[in-house]
């Protein structure tokens, strides 16, 4: 199954369309008042466990802007399965990214792996233990706001990627 694929039969579930479910088991040594609900490969639901949510009036989905057409892609699978209001009420919200040269980042205090020091930019992300503050590269690029260019910032004069606001 492709990634595509998955993300349409995810979709579903999130929408209570799959007819299929996970099945789940309540974790042993759960502390008090944790829910303690995993997911386990075999067998039928724990008729101990509780109920895994509900399905979904609408959708939203946080990913990558550059997966804007992927995300076209699943909700027009959902409309060839007849769901066309699910496809509607499914939500991609998108973010950019922010990407320096690896010598910006490298001036920047983030340890580069040799792989990424050979890269164009290397994307800086909070997921990846990458975060920053805006006021420090404005404090670099001469007193500028966050939204000034990160090639300013560090010196770089072949151009940059902008950073979007703060």
């Amino acid at each position: 199954m492709t990634y595509v694929g998955k993300d349409i039969a995810y979709q579903l579930w999130k929408f209570g369309l799959l007819g299929k479910d996970f099945h789940y088991r309540k974790w042993p040594n759960v502390p008090e008042g944790a829910d303690g609900l995993g997911h386990h490969e075999a067998g039928a639901n724990d008729p101990e466990g509780a109920a895994f949510g509900e399905a979904a009036s609408s959708v939203y989905n946080v990913i990558d802007a550059r997966q804007a057409y992927l995300q076209k892609v699943v909700a027009a699978g959902l409309r060839a399965l007849g769901h066309a209001g699910a496809a509607e009420r499914s939500i991609h919200l998108s973010y950019e990214i922010v990407a320096l040269t690896p010598r910006c980042a490298a001036e920047m205090g983030y340890e580069l792996t040799s792989e990424e020091a050979k890269k164009p930019y290397v994307e800086v992300s909070g997921r990846k233990g990458f975060e920053g503050e805006s006021r420090r590269l404005a404090g670099q690029a001469g007193g500028r706001d966050a939204r000034g260019s990160a090639a300013a910032a560090c010196g770089d004069e072949g151009g940059g990627t902008e950073i979007d606001g703060a």
